[in-house]
C-alpha cells in the first residue's frame, strides 16, 4: 500500500559541506488547496529517493504529536 504517491525530482549539489544530492517534492496539504513543500539532503540514512519521503512522513508525523 502506498502511503504517498508523486514525483520525486533529484537534485546534484556544488559546495554543500555534508551532501551531494537533494530530494525535492510537494504535495497537497489534506483538507485545503494548499501545496507543502519538501527538501531532503541525501546523507544516510537517506540514500534514495523512497528514503526522503518516509523521512519526511515520520517526522510530519512527529511533529503533529
Amino acid at each position: 500500500m502506498a502511503v504517498w504517491e508523486g514525483v520525486v525530482h533529484t537534485f546534484d549539489l556544488s559546495d554543500h559541506t555534508s551532501a551531494k544530492r537533494c530530494y525535492a517534492w510537494s504535495s497537497l496539504v489534506e483538507g485545503t488547496n494548499k501545496r507543502k513543500f519538501y527538501a531532503v539532503l541525501h546523507q544516510a540514512p537517506v540514500t534514495l529517493s523512497q528514503d526522503a519521503v518516509r523521512a519526511a512522513i515520520v517526522s510530519d508525523y512527529k511533529n503533529e504529536e
